[in-house]
């Protein structure tokens, strides 16, 4: 006899109906409630939030190797 993994029942995330990782919808509960979801993206009722930092706060890790004031090798 096979052993059977031990899979977690989980909820779905538009409808709240029980799901296990064995689904193929993983981790909705069905074909309904992914395409849901992505309904959702599509008319932008998720957003995905702005970066913490700008992009020219982030230094440039090309430049600091280039630069040999910044290098460690300094007593």
């Amino acid at each position: 006899m096979a052993k059977q993994k031990n899979l977690q029942l989980t909820t779905c995330r538009i409808c709240g109906a029980p799901t296990s990782p064995a689904n193929p919808d993983y981790p909705f509960c069905g074909d309904r409630c992914r395409e849901r979801d992505l309904g959702n993206w599509a008319s932008e009722s998720y957003r995905v939030a702005v970066p913490i930092t700008a992009e020219d706060d982030i230094p440039d890790m090309a430049d600091d190797m280039a630069d040999p004031d910044l290098s460690e090798d300094e007593t």
